[in-house]
């Protein structure tokens, strides 16, 4: 009974961010998606949310949006590439999703953005690739500095439909700005 309600309560919130999301003017997009970060905090129990764009050329992917907690002392991440936190860049790239619950779980070749995320305060985090046109073009990150935090595959999976709202809208408001 209690992952029926749980279920319902997660529609309850995709549908309201679908509805929200709906004919969008450019100027209106930038708030709503801001907004939504803060309910994927709130509905995921996560401490912070990242959505980033690679950049045309695939160098690194800039994020223009994030939301942490209030009172949360968080240095927000702006771009991964390369040469900064590259090794999460090279799994956003050839689109793998990357959980964690510690950095410790991370692999060994993952040993400088171990580094980088320890120093962050980052406990636990879901990276999500996203695709338009069958390329990865943005990627969605939930993260806990907290306390620490498995991602069950059900989290996944909703975390996986309500960022792919988000990356059309992305992809809508690209499309207007030409």
């Amino acid at each position: 009974m209690k992952e029926l309600n749980k279920n319902m309560t997660f529609e309850s919130m995709l549908g309201e961010l679908s509805a929200e999301m709906v004919n969008l003017s450019l100027e209106s997009i930038d708030a709503a998606i801001e907004s939504s970060l803060k309910k994927l905090v709130e509905f995921f129990d996560a401490d912070r949310c990242h959505l980033g764009e690679f950049l045309p050329d695939q160098a690194k992917v800039v994020v223009p949006y994030f939301y942490s907690r209030p009172g949360l002392n968080l240095p927000q991440t702006t771009s991964v590439g390369a040469g900064y936190l590259s090794f999460v860049y090279e799994q956003i790239r050839e689109d793998k999703l990357l959980a964690f619950a510690k950095s410790s779980e991370l692999p060994k070749q993952a040993s400088q953005d171990r580094i980088v995320i320890d120093k962050m305060g980052i406990k636990s985090s879901l990276i999500i690739p996203l695709k338009i046109d069958d390329e990865v073009r943005y990627a969605l990150s939930l993260g806990t500095v907290i306390k620490h935090r498995q991602w069950s595959e059900e989290t996944i999976r909703q975390t996986k439909i309500a960022a792919n709202i988000l990356a059309h809208v992305l992809q809508r408001k690209s499309i207007l700005q030409k």
